[in-house]
């Protein structure tokens, strides 16, 4: 074992022995709320890489890296259906937990591993997916532990990673290396060393910058032990940057692919009215990297906990041209595809609920909307109720919504199907920009 790594693996052994993480009820399942699944389908990955469409899941090889408790291994069960999965931990004690939650809910394509992930070639797999969240940010020798995911990576796989933000959690980190100048982090912190802590916020002034920045007695997080552990008695937590992000990537011969929650990080949407940026400033903004771009977003307003991100084996040069910009040619060879993870929401009841007036709230199908957005139902019906059944064709699609508006009502002339297909269009291509469709030529 890397030595590096080998002595933060005891530790959290030990600690995650004592407490497995995440703490969350066996019976509690994330199909309940399935859009939560959104960022665990190996088809949001995949799309986002080249716009390739995953119909079926059936058979693809996951493995989640120290799946711990199981919750995590449990969201990409529900998420990505008839896949296999193995998760691998070096907590007997959060396996027993994982292979408990994971029957009880009655997925048994799943496999676990008592394995640290510098074993993973025991396996004797490729994998198509590689979850690999919450463990990252403990590692001392981050190369090497990419090296060992490169080689149990299939050609076309992908690697979900992240790395908490060393600028979001600069305040946590402070607080860290207080507790550890107390010596509470000698040992594996437990019960006595989290009272400590609690004993020591509620004595500081309530104007302190560190109370302030991270005891927000609003989230009453006083009273969670798992709270106080995972944020100022975490055992070798490490911040990072987006240029260390990428860099790790680079250094293992990856190509990044997107942040996982990509909507969060637009640069675009921190300024007053982007569209009229003075004319200097839009032309450096126009021409830096993604990177720089991320890195710049950053440094200005990074709210997320982690850095999470997607990765994989550079992949051949194709010409993807935005859809927006797509020819009427493009749009006769296109099929149109319903987000897997929306069939398992309850779109379709709500679809067929008499009330043809009221709109279709956005925001329940699609985790990328951050303000209330309605759609017409007549729209609404015509893109997703044959999308519901099967992929489609934006004819057909457009065939449906003509059959609603048969009578154009500002000129009460019959609706052409020119103007049902660019009516169509444009509400298809908005949906892609929602995450609730998926287009491929």
């Amino acid at each position: 074992m890397n030595q590096a790594n080998s002595e933060i693996f005891e530790k959290l052994r030990q600690q995650y022995d004592r407490s497995p993480y995440p703490r969350i009820p066996l019976e509690d399942n994330p199909k309940t709320k399935p859009i939560s699944l959104y960022h665990e389908s190996l088809a949001t990955a995949f799309y986002r890489r080249n716009k390739t469409v995953i119909s079926s899941t059936q058979d693809k090889l996951i493995l989640d890296v120290a799946c711990g408790s199981g919750y995590t291994t449990l969201s990409l069960a529900e998420a990505n259906p008839g896949a296999k999965i193995i998760g691998i931990d070096i907590s007997q004690a959060s396996l027993e937990m994982a292979e408990a939650r994971l029957k009880y809910h009655g997925h048994d394509q799943v496999k676990f591993h008592l394995m640290s992930l510098e074993d993973v070639s025991q396996l004797n797999l490729k994998f198509d997916y590689i979850n690999a969240v919450d463990i990252l940010y403990f590692l001392t020798d981050l190369d090497y532990a990419f090296q060992k995911f490169v080689t149990v990576l299939k050609p076309n796989g992908i690697i979900r990673g992240d790395l908490h933000s060393y600028h979001q959690r600069y305040f946590f980190y402070r607080a860290q290396e207080i507790f550890q100048r107390l010596g509470l982090m000698e040992d594996n912190p437990e019960e006595m060393e989290a009272e400590v802590v609690r004993e020591f916020f509620r004595e500081l002034h309530d104007g302190c910058q560190l109370k302030v920045m991270t005891w927000n007695q609003a989230l009453q997080k006083e009273n969670d032990e798992q709270y106080i552990m995972m944020n100022y008695l975490i055992q070798g937590d490490k911040g990072f940057t987006i240029a260390q992000m990428f860099d790790l990537i680079d250094s293992a011969n990856l190509e990044f692919i997107s942040m996982v929650n990509w909507w969060q990080w637009n640069l675009s949407q921190l300024f007053k009215d982007p569209e009229n940026l003075p004319i200097s400033l839009a032309f450096i903004l126009d021409g830096i990297s993604i990177k720089e771009e991320l890195t710049l977003f950053e440094l200005i307003q990074n709210q997320s906990r982690s850095l999470d991100f997607w990765c994989g084996y550079p992949q051949p040069e194709t010409d993807l041209i935005p859809i927006s910009e797509w020819t009427e040619a493009d749009w006769q060879q296109a099929t149109i595809y319903l987000h897997p993870i929306l069939h398992q929401t309850d779109l379709s009841e709500t679809l067929s609920q008499p009330n043809q007036f009221s709109p279709l709230i956005l925001n329940n199908y699609s985790p990328l909307l951050t303000q209330p957005i309605n759609l017409d139902r007549t729209i609404a019906s015509a893109i997703f109720k044959p999308l519901l059944q099967a992929p489609q064709s934006l004819i057909t699609i457009a065939e449906q919504w003509l059959q609603f508006h048969p009578i154009n009502l500002g000129t009460l002339e019959p609706t052409t199907q020119q103007e049902a297909w660019e009516i169509t269009k444009q509400a298809v291509i908005e949906q892609e920009s929602y995450g609730t469709v998926l287009i491929e030529k």
